[in-house]
């Protein structure tokens, strides 16, 4: 599972870079916009499984702090890796936001997925609606939202990269 997660972002890293986008190396802290072409990508793990309890809207991801100077759209691709019990949920639905804001879109998992003690990997990809204007910081979350059962966040399978595109 973890190669098959590796595969597939490094699959969708090198499409960013073959559609022009500017990446880089990992950043794990606060990184200034350099030039026209933006920062470099922001990749995060999620360190250590974490629980997700029935109806309650728990961060699985979130991206590093970085500053940017301009404006700019967020693109995030990754996956959430989750564990299903014996009772499964009646629903899961990801939501992606600002930190500490709404959800600007959300992924419903469709119900024939949710079956007792399944391992689930739930890919996505995400543009942001247009964001920042001089020096703001810029926060990303992945948010699962579970209901009727807990769910587990795999630490293993749960990962993202997030890369910035200029907006004139």
């Amino acid at each position: 599972m973890k190669r098959l997660i590796s595969t597939i972002l490094a699959v969708l890293l090198l499409a960013g870079t073959a559609l022009g986008q500017t990446l880089g190396g990992h950043n794990s802290g606060v990184t200034a916009v350099q030039g026209a072409s933006g920062p470099p990508p922001a990749q995060f793990t999620q360190g250590s499984d974490q629980p997700a309890p029935a109806g309650n809207n728990t961060t699985a991801l979130q991206m590093p702090t970085t500053v940017l100077t301009g404006k700019y759209y967020s693109q995030v691709w990754g996956a959430v890796g989750l564990l299903l019990g014996a009772t499964p949920p009646t629903s899961i639905t990801l939501g992606f936001a600002y930190y500490g804001q709404s959800s600007f879109q959300t992924l419903t998992v469709p119900v024939g997925m949710l079956v007792a003690n399944a391992n689930l990997i739930i890919p996505f990809a995400v543009q942001t609606p247009d964001w920042n204007t001089a020096n703001q910081y810029s926060i990303m979350t992945v948010n699962v939202l579970a209901a009727g059962q807990a769910v587990t966040i795999k630490a293993g399978t749960s990962s993202a990269i997030e890369t910035w595109s200029p907006h004139s």
